[in-house]
């Protein structure tokens, strides 16, 4: 059996236009989140951390060019699909500084309340299960296709599951 493979974090989600009140198939534009089109005649939607635009034609839901940065470091949260951001009829943008909140690191906290980060990368961090042992996690990975990491708590090292079938996310060690 096989599973629905789908990215934990916003930024892999697909920006689409979808004709209303006509026929036509939806479009896909780009990958990100949180779009709004502006009078200027672009789309500006979030991805990685930052705020990027498009130049878009409402009428055709055609892209019109490549994507540009705006803005980096803007407060957004990509696990939940969150931005603090607008843009005013008038083309001012405003928005929270702060980065990805759904970017995180992973640590082990001892008994008396010391925290050692594990040498993982700051990501996108889902679902995570200790082994009954204690000595190795278990960790849902957002990618462009999540997948589960095996992280050996002892050895300092870890493995990417390599079935399909076993790489969904929902991790849990019996």
């Amino acid at each position: 059996a096989g599973c629905t493979r789908h990215s934990l974090g916003a930024d892999q989600a697909e920006i689409v236009a979808v004709p209303l009140g006509r026929s036509g198939s939806p479009k896909r534009l780009v990958r990100g989140y949180a779009a709004h089109y502006v009078k200027s005649g672009h789309l500006v939607y979030a991805q990685y951390g930052s705020l990027m635009a498009v130049p878009f034609d409402p009428v055709t839901l055609e892209l019109l060019g490549d994507p540009v940065l705006m803005v980096t470091n803007v407060a957004m949260d990509s696990l939940y699909s969150r931005v603090q951001f607008d843009v005013s009829a008038n083309g001012t943008l405003v928005y929270a500084a702060g980065g990805d909140l759904g970017v995180g690191r992973i640590a082990v906290t001892s008994r008396d309340g010391q925290a050692q980060p594990l040498e993982l990368p700051a990501r996108i961090y889902g679902v995570f299960d200790l082994s009954p042992g204690g000595n190795r996690l278990a960790i849902h990975v957002s990618d462009i296709t999540d997948f589960i990491w095996i992280y050996d708590l002892s050895s300092h090292e870890g493995a990417r599951l390599t079935r399909p079938a076993l790489n969904c996310g929902w991790p849990l060690w019996s």
